[in-house]
């Protein structure tokens, strides 16, 4: 069995400063007053224009804007964050993520953005990806459209809210859409005052703890679409968008022949769970503990060897506890390649902390580390990074 123990409590930093602050292409330009001056909802905005462009928003800042394009160019990207309770942008008109280039943003921490229409991935070619998280985290649009023509992805985890007077479309056609939910409490993620329509790809995944039990992480007026529907850690419930999830599987000894379709293995008392597709099928689960140290510079847990066999899909998540407190902006995860640590590129993926749980998507077994950089002019105290297998975990993009 394993005994994972935690290191010592991450401490917060001190409080943010409210704060808007342009960097780049960015219209109005940097200097401009209106973003000192909480802006105008008659004044387009474009994020990410010939040339890399961005916006961060805390500590309780607020902006007022007509229309938004991010990513407006091909050859250009647009980033946006927003963090923080109070935070808000409000957008009198439409928002495209991701125009003809690529765009990310991110609504954290308590932040909200209310828009008219939101379209991610609007012209062929071009990548929009939003990502909201945290309790009183909120879209709020008339409508929304995940893959226009371009390619998309739509995540709210850890209690982030998306709510839509008009419709949501997940799209399948000329563009790709995903949306991807997170549920680790017994909130709606996703509320949709008008049709539901999946033709893209949807994937619900049950993160850390959760109870077993039927969870309703979507709502609307009406549901349509064929797209696909993808569950972890659960099944599709009756009642339309509901989700199933699975209680325990206790691991003490290695699983051999076992039906793991949508199945939870708590491993370590809770200390790490892993969280099979609803169609992974009958195999066999081995994880032990590996004696290996992290790169210098980086405290750490232990490492752990996860080996599966004869399943119909390997894609799992990790859900290691971590207790409360942990900044994940600090976190990094290597592959150990042969004798050797390789690090993994940890962009765009569907790695999450929240309710004390870090949850990351792993496709097949192997030795995995992750460790957390020391940032002593921060933080009163670090904590020892876990390790744990998995192959790849979100981090935000950062310059």
């Amino acid at each position: 069995m394993l005994a994972l123990s935690l290191g010592a409590t991450l401490l917060a930093g001190p409080a943010a400063q409210a704060a808007v602050t342009p960097e780049g292409d960015v219209s109005p330009g940097t200097g401009d007053s209106y973003w000192s001056t909480g802006g105008s909802s008659s004044q387009a905005v474009a994020i990410g224009q010939s040339s890399p462009g961005s916006l961060m928003m805390n500590g309780g800042s607020t902006l007022a804007s007509g229309q938004v394009t991010i990513g407006t160019d091909g050859a250009a990207g647009g980033e946006v964050e927003l963090s923080d309770a109070g935070t808000s942008w409000a957008i009198a008109n439409d928002a495209y993520i991701g125009f003809f280039g690529g765009a990310l943003v991110e609504v954290m921490n308590g932040a909200s953005v209310s828009t008219g229409s939101t379209a991610l991935g609007y012209y062929a070619g071009s990548t929009g990806k939003i990502v909201v998280k945290g309790a009183g985290s909120q879209w709020s649009a008339t409508s929304v459209v995940v893959g226009s023509s371009g390619n998309a992805q739509f995540n709210v985890t850890d209690s982030g809210k998306v709510t839509t007077s008009g419709n949501l479309d997940v799209q399948g056609g000329s563009g790709v859409g995903i949306l991807n939910l997170g549920v680790s409490g017994n909130t709606t993620l996703v509320d949709v005052g008008g049709t539901f329509t999946n033709n893209g790809t949807v994937n619900v995944f049950a993160l850390g703890n959760i109870t077993g039990g039927i969870y309703l992480p979507v709502t609307a007026t009406s549901f349509a679409g064929g797209g696909t529907l993808n569950f972890w850690g659960g099944s599709v419930a009756e009642g339309v968008g509901a989700f199933a999830v699975s209680d325990y599987t206790e691991y003490t000894t290695p699983l051999v022949g076992q039906n793991l379709s949508g199945a939870r293995v708590n491993a370590g008392d809770g200390e790490l769970i892993v969280v099979f597709a609803d169609n992974a099928g009958t195999g066999n689960l081995e994880i032990n503990e590996v004696a290996s140290p992290l790169p210098s510079g980086y405290s750490y847990y232990e490492v752990v060897q996860i080996e599966m066999s004869g399943l119909t899909n390997s894609e799992i998540i990790l859900s290691f506890e971590l207790g409360a407190g942990v900044d994940e902006d600090n976190i990094y995860a290597w592959k150990l390649v042969g004798e050797n640590w390789q690090e993994i590129d940890l962009e765009d993926t569907l790695g999450t902390y929240e309710q004390e749980y870090f949850n990351m998507m792993v496709d097949g077994g192997g030795v995995y580390a992750l460790g957390v950089v020391p940032e002593p002019s921060t933080y009163a105290a670090l904590i020892g990074a876990c390790v744990l297998a998995f192959v790849c975990l979100r981090r935000r993009l950062r310059s």
